[in-house]
């Protein structure tokens, strides 16, 4: 919601007047100073990157729809069902990174002040005795699913393979386990595999394949709440890049 006596006293405007511009210019760059609808947070922002959600609360109710991302997982995984769409992608984000090796690092750090905005936001969400009964209670539905299904693990395995449970062609997730991220085959694919890698998802749909001892070295950290992303993903394309030796 707009505070349209705020934002014309910002912009040295009557209220009327600025309403006008706004119908006049919808893309216009001027500041307004705008509420939060559900968290009620004041923020001052561009006219044109107007929402009625900040980013955190955007973010909240996005994941705590699960149709909804696993809705947009199936769709990132259509899209980059295609070889040669994926190479052609992967082709144009490596090109990226070695002319503009910065890109990164400033991503990182917009992440690392976002992450920590969230953390002052929401204290609630990084309690460790929290986190470690979350992690005791994700161990117990694991043993109890296996128990339930004792074929999950080859069922996983299809998934994984980019097969049905069947032996027919991959049509979507075989479980719901990790909606939202694309499995490694249908991703873009930053650098070649080789033996001793994990693969790693820079976001959903990117990923890059690092030793795995490099990987383990970042444990946990987790791709939906951001948690550790930042560090790694740095140091992921430091390796992609030959400015890092193992």
């Amino acid at each position: 919601m707009i505070d349209w006596k705020k934002s014309a006293d910002l912009n040295g405007f009557t209220v009327e007047s600025l309403k006008a511009r706004f119908i006049r210019f919808p893309k216009s760059h001027k500041l307004v100073v705008v509420m939060c609808d559900s968290c009620d947070k004041e923020r001052c922002i561009p006219f044109s990157n107007y929402r009625n959600l900040c980013h955190t609360c955007a973010q909240r109710i996005k994941w705590e729809n699960e149709e909804l991302h696993i809705e947009q997982s199936l769709a990132q995984t259509k899209r980059w069902s295609d070889p040669e769409e994926r190479e052609k992608q992967r082709v144009a984000m490596v090109k990226n990174h070695k002319n503009n090796p910065d890109v990164w690092d400033e991503q990182n750090k917009k992440l690392s002040i976002t992450m920590e905005i969230i953390h002052k936001e929401h204290p609630e969400s990084w309690d460790t005795d929290a986190v470690k009964k979350g992690r005791i209670k994700q161990r117990l539905t694991i043993k109890e699913n296996h128990k339930n299904n004792p074929d999950v693990g080859e069922r996983h395995s299809a998934w994984f393979q980019g097969q049905d449970y069947d032996g027919g062609e991959w049509t979507g997730y075989t479980d719901k386990s990790r909606p939202h991220i694309v499995p490694t085959h249908a991703c873009i694919q930053i650098n070649d595999w080789f033996e001793g890698c994990h693969g790693h998802h820079i976001t959903k749909s990117i990923i890059v394949f690092i030793p795995a001892e490099l990987h383990n070295h970042f444990k946990p950290h987790n791709l939906r709440s951001g948690l550790n992303m930042g560090e790694i993903n740095a140091v992921a394309i430091q390796f992609v890049n030959g400015g890092l030796n193992i």
